[in-house]
């Protein structure tokens, strides 16, 4: 019988283990309400005039506030601990940014103070970034904010962890492990297949150390916020280590995901390049890095078709969510996912040349 290799590979330490599970948001006592909200933010930021919005919320558990005349937005984000656990997002966005990066800024309970623990949950709250999420289709902002994304990156690189590599292979098989045996998810062999088949090609890539970063973990068109051509980021509620690599590929699968109207799932090659190279004004890629765009993309498209492949359901490939395609990709999988990062490469290279 065919075993995966990943069974053996050495755990991760337990903060950054990419397999670690989130506790479910079921075991997640209720959020605050709206009165408590008010409370807490005048005890906590010493505010004398608040105003909770009951009609600004975007997630049931974020809310815009105005405090003291000043219009602020309220994360109450699940304070468990795991591959991002929300006090080292503040303290990410914080960091940030303190060292003029697009992002919002946090405001302070009290000095060197970010967040509040509340129950189940870190609250925080930071400033309102001018302007609006552009749409999904204008992809003339792709380079505008790949460039930026790379302003984050280089702002990031003393943040903790501090700057540091660390082989391909360390992203590449936890991944392809948590996709395959995701709870609830019935077709494995294709993610099994696909491990296998990095293992056998990319043997030497796997090997190579590249850039890890507390990247922002979640960019896609939702999270950008655009005003008069600049470019901010904002929802680092997902943040943790990873390849700086995952940051720049996942747009192409998640850039026109938030667009119910959009008549496909995913950035073309020549789409995704252009976000790549706006990265590239700022921070190059090395030779190491365009190597591992196969098994890095590879792994992180399998495994977020295995998570949509769970979050859908029945649904998954009808209406909207037909556009992905999803049970036909996950088939496909050791045709489709390394070549589709091969592809990127060549793109790439023939707009270097």
């Amino acid at each position: 019988m065919w075993q995966s290799p990943l069974l053996y590979i050495p755990r991760m330490q337990p903060t950054w283990d990419l397999r670690r599970p989130l506790r479910s948001r079921a075991d997640t006592g209720d959020p605050p309400d709206s009165a408590t909200v008010a409370q807490l933010v005048a005890d906590h930021w010493g505010a004398i005039d608040v105003a909770v919005d009951p009609d600004g919320a975007i997630h049931p558990r974020h809310r815009m506030v105005r405090v003291d005349g000043v219009q602020a937005f309220l994360r109450v984000d699940p304070g468990w601990e795991g591959p991002h656990p929300a006090k080292h997002s503040v303290r990410l966005v914080h960091h940030l940014a303190q060292r003029g990066a697009p992002v919002p800024r946090i405001r302070l309970l009290r000095p060197r103070v970010l967040s509040l623990a509340w129950n189940d949950y870190t609250i925080s709250m930071e400033t309102v970034l001018p302007g609006s999420s552009p749409s999904a289709r204008d992809l003339s902002v792709l380079p505008a904010a790949g460039e930026n994304l790379g302003r984050i990156h280089q702002s990031i690189l003393d943040f903790e962890p501090p700057r540091s590599s660390r082989p391909v292979h360390a992203y590449v098989r936890p991944i392809l492990q948590l996709a395959a045996q995701r709870e609830a998810l019935t077709v494995r062999e294709p993610f099994e297949a696909l491990s296998a088949h990095i293992e056998a090609n990319c043997a030497d890539v796997l090997e190579t150390d590249i850039a890890w970063l507390f990247c922002h973990g979640d960019v896609g068109c939702g999270n950008v916020i655009e005003d008069r051509g600049h470019v901010g980021y904002t929802d680092f509620g997902r943040a943790a280590y990873l390849p700086a690599l995952v940051d720049l590929l996942m747009p192409r699968f998640r850039w026109l995901m938030g667009d119910t109207e959009c008549d496909r799932g995913f950035l073309t090659v020549s789409e995704a390049a252009a976000f790549i190279r706006g990265y590239e004004r700022v921070r190059p890629l090395t030779d190491k890095d365009r190597a591992a765009i196969p098994p890095i993309w590879a792994a992180y498209y399998a495994e977020y078709l295995s998570f949509l492949w769970v979050k859908w359901g029945e649904a998954r490939d009808r209406g909207r969510h037909g556009l992905f395609e999803i049970c036909r990709r996950i088939n496909n999988l050791v045709e489709e996912a390394l070549e589709m990062g091969q592809e990127l490469v060549r793109e790439l290279d023939q707009i270097r040349r």
